[in-house]
């Protein structure tokens, strides 16, 4: 079995009700695929990014134990994102359901190359470009305080498996707004 860190997010209603309801779903859609919840941050809201003016979002971090590959894993993320009302629009805009691959069992994918090219790309490229591939670890983790503050629930001491930095590590080099903009419910 391979552990993995997901991160959860909606901010918009989708088939299944308000996002509170979708993250409760969400939980049982991984049960159903076999996709073994063993740690779970409690909810937090955050600013929309990049538009503040979009609804907040309400966001929570998983570990899950799988015995399926990282590809697998980010189809199955999918469908449970189609299911819960998730259509393709703007990049980074408001979705009824968000689940991102943070991690697979520290693998780097496809290289470290191709890691260091997305994590190095400009803040306004990145708004407008989009891998093709899976790209793991999740190439923006370390820039998003909604993503690192649930995950020092549970996972405080997982290291990047680039930056060489923890959890709680990357989330103290954030900006003190960017940690007091999520907000625990």
């Amino acid at each position: 079995m391979t552990k993995c860190l997901i991160s959860c997010g909606a901010n918009i209603a989708g088939p299944f009700g308000e996002p509170l309801e979708t993250l409760k779903i969400v939980l049982e859609e991984l049960r159903i695929r076999k996709l073994e919840v063993i740690g779970k941050s409690n909810l937090y809201s955050s600013l929309a990014f990049p538009n503040p003016q979009e609804p907040k979002y309400l966001n929570r971090c998983l570990e899950i134990k799988v015995d399926f590959r990282a590809d697998d894993v980010l189809t199955l993320l999918k469908q449970i994102e189609v299911k819960m009302g998730r259509r393709e629009g703007t990049r980074w805009g408001s979705r009824s359901c968000d689940l991102d691959l943070l991690s697979f069992a520290n693998q780097i994918s496809p290289s470290s190359e191709v890691f260091n090219f997305w994590y190095k790309m400009p803040l306004e490229e990145q708004i407008i470009a989009k891998p093709n591939i899976l790209l793991l670890p999740h190439p923006r983790l370390q820039d998003r305080a909604f993503v690192l503050k649930p995950l020092m629930e549970f996972a405080a001491e997982w290291t990047h498996p680039v930056l060489n930095a923890s959890v709680t590590e990357m989330y103290h080099a954030l900006s003190k707004e960017d940690q007091d903009s999520v907000k625990l419910i």
